[in-house]
């Protein structure tokens, strides 16, 4: 089951030499994505697949109902700020460009 949501106050950006973004806070900037329900072990799996440049924070988005929730969200960690590209990331490229390179 997963839901579209809406994180404000973060913004999501391409980072530097890499094909997946990173999602750090900013003023005034919503980051569109999908919350999901997963249990402990799939959590455990995602903080290895994350590694170390992301922290599993919990934050509060906006379900497309308007209702808000909690849940947990990888926000690249601050010592990692600097693999931040100028550019927001776009997903349609990612899916168009660099989703076969990805995933071998």
């Amino acid at each position: 089951i997963s839901e579209s949501a809406f994180l404000e106050g973060y913004q999501i950006y391409s980072l530097k030499d890499r094909v997946y973004p990173g999602i750090k806070s900013a003023t005034k900037a919503v980051v569109k994505g999908v919350v999901s329900i997963a249990d402990e072990k799939i959590l455990d799996n995602l903080d290895w697949f994350e590694g170390s440049e992301y922290e599993r924070k919990v934050v509060e988005v906006k379900l497309e109902s308007g209702e808000l929730i909690k849940c947990f969200c990888y926000i690249l960690k601050n010592t990692h700020h600097h693999i931040i590209d100028s550019k927001e990331w776009d997903f349609q490229h990612f899916l168009d460009v660099n989703l076969e390179d990805y995933l071998s």
